[in-house]
């Protein structure tokens, strides 16, 4: 078994869960943007799904804000993200030192969990996006705006490409088997 084309998909998973923890754990996941009379300047704060942005430092969200059924969705696909990605992870880096006859079903394995989380990363941007944090008169910005909307902070560029790495990586531990049952 050629170690070189094993050890891209462990990379690749390596480098999208980094990404994925960074922008699921950081308060600048979107960017909330309000939108105030004509002539005023516009208000924003960047929102995480655990913690927001106030004058460059990140808080906690108290516990007297209420979230919809989409947001608290979202929390729970990123931390489904990270837990399997990281299962997929470490499972990837530990097929390198198994036998060549034992990784054909645990490639396999591993590639639908990645799969998976490729969803739930997705999905993650997806429902917030679509929650009332980005679509409603969220209290966080400023109570006299006449709307309200969501746009993309360096938080959601590290998602859509963590989403695009575990999808590579998915397909790549896949493709690894058959590559090596040809050789």
């Amino acid at each position: 078994m050629s170690v070189g084309i094993n050890v891209l998909p462990s990379l690749v998973s390596t480098g999208a869960i980094i990404l994925s923890m960074f922008s699921t754990r950081w308060c600048h996941y979107a960017r909330k943007n309000a939108i105030l009379g004509p002539g005023d300047e516009a208000s924003e704060v960047d929102i995480g799904l655990y913690t927001y942005a106030h004058e460059g430092s990140c808080y906690m969200y108290g516990t007297e804000v209420e979230f919809d059924e989409k947001f608290r969705l979202a929390r729970m696909l990123g931390l489904a993200t990270n837990i399997v990605g990281s299962i997929c992870m470490i499972s990837l880096w530990i097929t390198i030192c198994m036998k060549e006859s034992q990784t054909m079903r645990y490639y396999y394995s591993v590639g639908v969990l990645l799969m998976i989380t490729t969803l739930c990363e997705g999905l993650t941007l997806y429902f917030t996006f679509e929650s009332d944090v980005c679509l409603a008169e969220w209290s966080f910005v400023v109570d006299n705006a006449i709307g309200h909307y969501c746009s993309m902070a360096i938080g959601t560029i590290f998602a859509i490409a963590s989403t695009c790495a575990w999808f590579f990586s998915g397909i790549l531990a896949f493709v690894v088997p058959a590559y090596d049952s040809l050789n």
